[in-house]
């Protein structure tokens, strides 16, 4: 099983679709709240029988994890299931954690500054290669005021979409207070 994990609006959801279209198999997105009541209602009989599941938004129903364990104890096969999900698994209850072993985390970032501008990637890797001559290499064409515009910008797609600075610094202070307001309650209720 592997899960797909990382912070809000970095993609997961576009990589599970993108992964979808290569190796087929439904996809189950449990943001639409009648689809999470369905799985919460028998998690079991929810599951479809196929060789490959995609699940989006896995953390609405905790439930399926304890069916995905009970299928797995039959058939062991590799990549049945691939979840994509903003909460940690590690925030999940305990009961639901009963995976270890079985599950293969894959971070998810936000956008790499390679992937935004579609060139090569490894100015960090020449830079620790050697620093003396990375910074005259062609990766690095930017002035200071370049790289202080794109460290503001970050890599998050949909912030990287908004037209001006000021919807780009509205975009990030909504993020923060949505994040706080969703994360905190469920972090203190681990506690």
């Amino acid at each position: 099983m592997l899960l797909l994990q990382g912070p809000r609006s970095v993609g997961k959801s576009t990589v599970l679709r993108s992964l979808a279209q290569t190796l087929p198999g439904p996809i189950i997105d449990l943001d639409d709240p009648v689809v999470a009541a369905d799985a919460n209602a028998n998690p079991s009989a929810f599951l479809p029988s196929s060789s490959r599941i995609y699940l989006d938004e896995y953390q609405r129903s905790p439930a399926l994890l304890d069916a995905i364990k009970a299928r797995l104890n039959t058939n062991s096969d590799p990549g049945q299931f691939i979840l994509a999900g903003s909460t940690g698994y590690d925030a999940l209850p305990a009961g639901v954690q009963a995976l270890t072993g079985r599950i293969h985390r894959l971070p998810v970032y936000p956008l790499a500054q390679s992937e935004i501008d579609g060139t090569p990637g490894g100015l960090l890797a020449a830079l620790f290669e050697d620093p003396r001559t990375a910074a005259t290499s062609p990766l690095a064409t930017g002035d200071r005021a370049d790289y202080m515009r794109r460290i503001s910008i970050g890599g998050f797609p949909l912030a990287l979409r908004a037209w001006t600075p000021a919807a780009r610094g509205r975009w990030f202070a909504n993020y923060i207070e949505q994040t706080i307001r969703r994360d905190v309650p469920a972090v203190e209720a681990i506690r």
